[in-house]
C-alpha cells in the first residue's frame, strides 16, 4: 500500500520521526519529493485503522494548502482514498509541538 501525504510549501518534513517510523516496522520506507511524503506500506490490514505521527517544520510564517493526499494499493492504484488539501497558518511565536 502507498500513502502519499501533501507538504504544504515552506514545511520540511523531520526526517528523524520518519527515519523512526521505518526503524519501528510502522512503515516499510518512505521517499521524499519537494511536495510530498510517499510512505510504503505492507501488511495493511483491510478495515482496520492504521495511525503514526511525524512532524514538519514551517521555515517562515505563512498561509499555506496542502497538496491533496491520498492512500491506494500499488497494484489497483484506482482502489483508494483522496483527503482534500488542508490550510495550514503558521505565525511568529507560535510554540512548537
Amino acid at each position: 500500500m502507498l500513502v502519499d501525504l501533501g507538504v504544504p510549501p515552506g514545511f520540511d518534513p523531520l526526517t528523524e520521526d520518519l527515519d523512526a517510523l521505518v526503524e519501528e516496522g510502522r512503515i516499510a520506507r518512505y521517499e521524499l519529493t519537494g511536495r510530498q511524503i510517499i510512505f510504503y506500506l505492507t501488511d495493511v490490514v483491510r478495515g482496520e485503522p492504521l495511525e503514526f505521527t511525524y512532524r514538519l517544520r514551517a521555515r517562515y510564517p505563512i498561509r499555506a494548502q496542502t497538496p491533496a493526499s491520498r492512500a491506494f494499493d500499488y497494484y489497483t492504484p484506482d482502489q483508494g482514498d483522496v483527503e482534500p488539501p488542508q490550510r495550514i497558518i503558521v505565525k511568529l511565536g507560535t510554540p512548537e509541538r
